[in-house]
């Protein structure tokens, strides 16, 4: 009799243990969904923000090379205080000293694509950007190249571009070399291109 009572006790022991294991295994289950749900949000962020950041880089290579070339000049002086984005685009005559950080960057220019909405009030929504994209363009250096005809001037320049998503954490920074050559005919002073892109 006394036997029967004690196995009975254990039968109680055991469940109420495996009731605590299960719980236990819930809650960690539980807390590793969580855990993987915003892990996938940062990611979605961080990828919306290099998506902006492209858009722009791949924006100021194509206004490099516009216009038969015209804006592929040596650039002029950027100063390094001036943290402001002017009116029109520019080509800055020095690197950037610190790319990997936007916020420093002086004379900016800021590009807003198609269908982007930007809210700046709003922090996290749904498909909404807290700020334009942005871009600096560097120039590098340039050669001459004489030939019969006229000649060939090659022009490097560095992009940077800076992207953000529904947060200024999560921030993105795309960099390019960009190369564009014009042909200076001798006839009547007409440019033609011979080459643009690539590193």
């Amino acid at each position: 009799m006394h036997t029967h009572r004690s196995a009975r006790g254990m039968a109680l022991i055991s469940a109420l243990l495996l009731l605590v294991v299960m719980t236990v295994l819930g809650v960690a289950m539980f807390r590793s969904f969580g855990t993987l749900e915003r892990i996938a949000g940062n990611t979605r962020e961080k990828q919306r923000a290099l998506s902006a950041a492209t858009s722009a880089q791949t924006f100021a290579e194509w206004w490099l090379m516009s216009s038969g070339g015209i804006n592929s000049t040596a650039g002029t002086s950027c100063p390094a205080g001036a943290v402001t984005a002017p009116a029109t685009i520019q080509v800055c005559s020095s690197i950037l000293a610190n790319a990997r950080r936007p916020d420093l960057w002086p004379s900016w220019m800021n590009y807003t694509p198609p269908m982007m909405q930007v809210n700046s009030t709003s922090v996290g929504g749904f498909d909404n950007y807290v700020q334009q994209p942005a871009f600096y363009i560097s120039f590098l250096g340039g050669a001459y190249d004489n030939n019969q005809l006229g000649g060939t001037q090659t022009s490097s320049y560095q992009i940077d571009a800076a992207g953000y998503a529904g947060s200024l954490n999560s921030v993105a920074v795309a960099e390019s070399t960009y190369n564009v050559s014009v042909t200076h005919t001798s006839q009547d002073g007409l440019k033609k291109y011979l080459n643009h892109g690539g590193p």
